[in-house]
């Protein structure tokens, strides 16, 4: 692993929140319409609980949202792109204009984050 600036781990994470939220989310959807539909008891007590922690899944997947194309920008600015062992030079127009879709597009911003995380591991050896 090379030495990464702070910046940059920190841009990491933020891509890194994006399928978190996501996973949250459908984790309290599937509680809700568990508890809601089906006569399964679930760990949390009523679907008051339940209803609000939608609702901060959903704050979350918002956030997230938001918040990706910038992190991208800077998360590919800051790689170091002129290495000649780099496998994967991602363009960032690209991936910021894609992760701009994802505020109309439902889901497209997981696509976008996941695919850009697994492109980075698999190919870029220096990160």
């Amino acid at each position: 692993m090379s030495d990464t600036s702070p910046e940059e781990t920190h841009w990491r994470k933020v891509i890194w929140f994006v399928p978190i939220a996501y996973l949250i989310g459908i984790a309290t959807g599937s509680l809700y319409i568990l508890n809601r539909f089906a006569d399964v008891d679930v760990p949390l007590a009523g679907t008051d609980a339940i209803f609000v922690l939608g609702v901060v899944a959903v704050l979350l997947i918002f956030l997230a949202t938001v918040s990706l194309p910038y992190a991208l920008h800077r998360d590919i600015l800051s790689l170091d792109t002129g290495r000649s062992d780099a496998e994967w030079v991602p363009d960032r127009s690209t991936f910021v204009r894609r992760a701009l879709y994802g505020l109309t597009i439902p889901g497209l911003t997981l696509v976008v984050s996941s695919y850009y995380l697994y492109q980075l591991r698999k190919k870029c050896s220096h990160i």
